[in-house]
């Protein structure tokens, strides 16, 4: 049986080897951005400070004890502007599923819990960038019912 929950410090080794995977793709198509492999200790210290804050939202999916996915969020307020409102969202860092628990709901009960947690925090947006590449995620955000509002573009010198 699995359970969705908020992560706390003891989630955090689990969540740092999670994100490895993640952190290994990303910086195999992208080795100028991404560090690989990154120093376990600092991204444990790191998931540390984001648990404790109140601003960033970290949810863990555990089957028998064992951690075996996690989303990422942070809080973004913006202040009005003389051409914006104010507002208000949370932004998807990360969402890391094991390969092993992959296709089998896990990322949906993930986000579930998620929005649910941003429901009751008044929070009506929710954002995330996907890279081009990653056509797996760009579906599974498109079929848990994300769609595109903007596009980033680059320029390498």
């Amino acid at each position: 049986m699995m359970t969705v929950t908020i992560a706390t410090s003891e989630h955090v080794p689990a969540i740092v080897l999670l994100n490895d995977q993640v952190q290994k793709l990303h910086a195999e198509v992208h080795p100028q951005v991404f560090k690989y492999p990154v120093d376990h200790s600092v991204l444990q210290d790191q998931f540390e400070e984001m648990i404790a804050s109140p601003e960033h939202v970290v949810v863990v999916a555990v089957v028998d004890e064992q951690v075996v996915g996690y989303v990422w969020a942070q809080s973004i307020k913006r202040a009005e502007t003389a051409i914006a409102f104010a507002s208000e969202k949370w932004h998807i860092h990360h969402v890391s599923v094991a390969d092993s628990f992959q296709q089998q709901g896990v990322g949906r009960q993930l986000l579930d819990r998620l929005l649910t947690l941003a429901s009751d925090a008044a929070i009506s947006q929710i954002s995330l960038d996907v890279w081009q590449f990653n056509e797996a995620a760009t579906r599974f955000f498109q079929d848990v019912g994300f769609s595109s509002y903007n596009s980033k573009m680059w320029l390498k010198l």
